[in-house]
């Protein structure tokens, strides 16, 4: 297990963090928990996967925003890490008052928890949240267009100590828009459970459901539905007025 701790030069107010020097960012986050096998309990300033935003009146240049340990768990913060320095939570550039290019969000223990791109302060492009199941590690993305949910989004969810992809779409201009696909895990493996066709109005012109075996269980429209079983062709079809 790696532990990427830091040196600080009080002088200068930088640290080192895997062979290159930032300037420490402004906030500390205080560890009132004592950190946990997999580095990722918080207390005390709590670390939510979102920089606090104070950048502004601070010179451009690569931070490092750090989380300390506090007196209550100094002993079992050494005894997990091996000494008692920060850590450093996330990297991060700013450029004139504000957070430009990838900032890079870190578990306790160094792996890399998150990637978010911005431009002028706001999120845009593509951001990847990054969680591992023992060594693997697997992404959830979404894309954003200067601060606003905008192209695709992928999720994941587990089941029998394994990732998988759960659901799949699009967003514009902030709302869900186009196919939705949501996934579940069967007896043989993963498949397609649901569709989506969204609109920007805030509902489905068309839906399905599928069983386990590809064939469609359920299909709706805004003013009819229509539910089959699960038997070989024909199926037995059940027509309802409303969804």
């Amino acid at each position: 297990f790696a532990v990427f701790a830091i040196s600080l030069s009080a002088q200068h107010d930088t640290c080192s963090f895997k062979g290159k020097k930032y300037l420490v960012y402004p906030y500390k986050i205080e560890a009132e928990n004592a950190p946990n096998a997999s580095g990722t309990e918080d207390g005390g300033n709590a670390f939510n996967g979102e920089i606090p935003p104070i950048f502004d009146s601070l010179p451009s240049g690569e931070y490092a925003l750090l989380q300390i340990p506090d007196n209550t768990f100094r002993k079992r913060w050494k005894k997990r890490f091996g000494h008692l320095n920060p850590l450093v939570r996330a990297t991060f550039t700013i450029v004139q008052g504000k957070i430009n290019g990838t900032a890079y969000l870190y578990l306790r223990g160094g792996k890399i928890d998150k990637e978010t791109n911005y431009t002028d302060g706001l999120k845009n492009g593509e951001c990847r949240n990054i969680f591992f199941i023992g060594d693997t590690p697997y992404v959830d993305i979404t894309n954003y267009k200067m601060g606003v949910l905008d192209g695709v989004f992928v999720t994941h969810n587990t089941a029998n100590g394994k990732a998988y992809v759960s659901e799949t779409g699009t967003y514009k201009d902030g709302e869900r828009n186009g196919y939705l696909r949501k996934y579940e895990v069967g007896e043989k493996g993963v498949y397609l459970a649901e569709e989506y066709f969204l609109v920007p109005e805030g509902f489905s012109k068309h839906y399905l459901s599928y069983y386990a075996n590809g064939k469609v269980m359920m299909e709706a429209y805004p003013d009819s539905s229509a539910a089959f079983n699960e038997e070989t062709p024909p199926y037995t079809r059940f027509v309802d007025d409303v969804i």
